[in-house]
């Protein structure tokens, strides 16, 4: 993995990097659903992947239900947050 100059990953969910948090004047993704193209619900967020060496979220972790709750990463450039329906599309 692209390592920091101390030697720790770079790049990692929020449950790991405990000393990142979300601002408080910024909405937490966390538990708002993601919607497809479609405007279907394919999962919902559940963790955030920052990168330590920048001050910035790097993926969504989504959990989709109809894959049995499996988790896969959703770049965050590719991404755009509604922040008044509270969902990602």
């Amino acid at each position: 993995p692209d390592l920091t100059l101390d030697g720790q990953p770079r790049i990692v969910p929020m449950r790991v990097a405990t000393d990142f948090s979300v601002a408080t004047e910024d909405m937490d993704p966390r538990g708002i659903p993601v919607l497809g193209a479609d405007g279907i619900t394919g999962g919902y967020v559940v963790d955030l992947w920052v990168d330590r060496s920048e001050p910035i979220i790097r993926f969504y972790e989504v959990e989709v239900p109809s894959a049995g709750g499996r988790r896969v990463l959703l770049p965050s450039g590719l991404a755009r947050v509604n922040k008044t329906m509270r969902r990602i599309e």
